[in-house]
């Protein structure tokens, strides 16, 4: 028989902060130095953190087929124009010109 136990003010607070992170729009090191935490603290938590959520989350991932074209004679972008972080931790980074309803498949999990 598995026991659950209450999540510890330690585990609360992290986790706040994790999901403070996923709505920030940071990068992990950026995130850490904001909040002035070791990023090896926050990337143990991260885990821990998808991990209780993958235990307690019964729904299956999707995966959302997407279409490419051609990217000859596109210039290479070194930063990204748009990104989906999802709470599983999946992040997705589009470079270039961005197709709105694809982001709007993306944000709700539609088949594209």
């Amino acid at each position: 028989m598995e026991h659950k136990t209450s999540p510890t003010p330690r585990t609360q607070q992290m986790y706040t902060l994790i999901e403070k992170y996923f709505s920030s729009g940071s990068t992990q090191k950026q995130f850490c130095q904001q909040e002035s935490i070791p990023l090896s603290t926050f990337t143990y938590w991260l885990r821990h953190y998808r991990r209780s959520n993958q235990n307690s989350d019964q729904k299956s991932a999707e995966f959302i087929p997407l279409g490419f074209t051609s990217t000859r004679n596109i210039p290479v972008l070194s930063q990204p124009t748009c990104a989906v972080e999802y709470p599983n931790g999946v992040l997705v980074r589009l470079f270039g010109s961005v197709d709105v309803q694809l982001i709007s498949r993306l944000v709700n999990l539609q088949e594209v």
